[in-house]
């Protein structure tokens, strides 16, 4: 597997690369190698070059809590190749079907009769065998990838129900330490990816940053700045500010607290830190947002920005009724965006990788 972290790229594994020194040809294992160095990368067959991207597949949601999509997860996923992937979470469900109760809470049980995992061993077990050992594991080595954590590597919800006392502290670090054992990340996990010519792309950790009881926010503070900051001054023509949970608002808005509007509801008197977010990036020109969780395809605005829905991969879709939507409700799929003069997004079937739909987000006026 290979992952791109600013100016270098992460080899987990091994893989062929061609050097720009002499024009050779090296292998590389479980190391990094930087980017200025390479000339192209060969990954089963396929050659990258990182100097002249122009596509990118968005996906999420690789299986489900209930048996169907666990069934689906070993299906043959038809993926197009593109020139990096970058997948919004859930690529692993921890909280599934298992043998026994988690040992931290005999008691706990949701409404789906599962139980999430309880230390480490469990969660490293459940990455080799719902995830590497499936057809997840070949989609992970077949492009360049980065994939982002969001709850149900852990459990589902867990940046909430920690501060409700739910989740014990030493579960979510067994969960975090094995995603981090499986998947190149930065620490922080918030960071700026440059794409190509015309693109920036920023990437947000919204699920280790939280506050739900007093003050409400879903990122810190120097999250916040950051992102704003590094928004308006980019000078790339679009920027994609990428979250894995979406911005959009539904008609009829329910309790749940996973969602960037809840974290609006504040003292009367305080500008919510979601509100405040959007008020600072809405009018920034060429911004677009993706994002996934929701299990519904969707492309919407929100404060006039455009967002990406691309969940899921390989579990029901939900039938929901979105604020400022442009279409919506498709089956599994995943997203490729074509990012050069203009910005175009195509939506695929990840089972038969049929095209459903085309969408110009951004024209070419020039």
């Amino acid at each position: 597997m290979i992952t791109e972290i600013g100016d270098k790229i992460y080899v987990k594994g091994s893989a062929r690369i061609h050097v720009h020194k002499k024009d050779r040809t090296k292998i590389i294992r479980n190391r990094s190698y930087s980017i200025k160095k390479i000339k192209e990368i060969e990954i089963e067959n396929n050659t990258f070059n990182f100097k002249n991207r122009k596509s990118f597949i968005l996906s999420s949601c690789y299986g489900g809590t209930n048996k169907d999509g666990f069934k689906l997860n070993r299906q043959d996923f038809k993926f197009k190749i593109a020139d990096y992937h970058f997948i919004l979470g859930d690529v692993l469900y921890s909280d599934r079907h298992l043998k026994d109760k988690p040992t931290w809470d005999p008691e706990m049980e949701d409404d789906k009769g599962t139980y999430p995992c309880s230390n480490y061993d469990d969660y490293m077990k459940l990455y080799r065998e719902e995830v590497f050992s499936t057809k997840i594991g070949k989609i992970l080595n077949q492009m360049p990838t980065t994939v982002m954590m969001d709850d149900h590597e852990i459990v589902n919800n867990f940046s909430d129900q920690l501060h409700d006392g739910k989740v014990p502290k030493k579960v979510v670090k067994a969960g975090i330490k094995a995603f981090e054992a499986n998947f190149i990340t930065p620490k922080k996990r918030y960071y700026k990816f440059d794409f190509n010519e015309y693109l920036d792309i920023f990437i947000l950790n919204i699920r280790e940053e939280r506050l739900n009881l007093g003050e409400k926010r879903i990122i810190s503070d120097k999250q916040f700045k950051w992102i704003v900051k590094s928004l308006n001054n980019s000078k790339k023509k679009f920027k994609l500010l990428i979250t894995s949970i979406p911005f959009m608002q539904k008609k009829a808005e329910n309790t749940s607290r996973d969602r960037w509007s809840y974290y609006t509801k504040e003292h009367k008197d305080v500008i919510p830190q979601t509100d405040k977010l959007l008020a600072k990036i809405k009018d920034v020109k060429g911004l677009f947002i993706a994002a996934g969780d929701y299990h519904y395809g969707t492309v919407h605005h929100v404060e006039g920005i455009p967002e990406i829905v691309s969940s899921s991969v390989a579990s029901r879709t939900k039938q929901l009724e979105i604020k400022d939507e442009i279409f919506g409700t498709i089956e599994n799929h995943y997203v490729e965006v074509i990012a050069e003069k203009e910005i175009i997004v195509n939506y695929y079937n990840s089972l038969s990788g049929d095209l459903i739909k085309t969408l110009k987000l951004f024209e070419d006026k020039s």
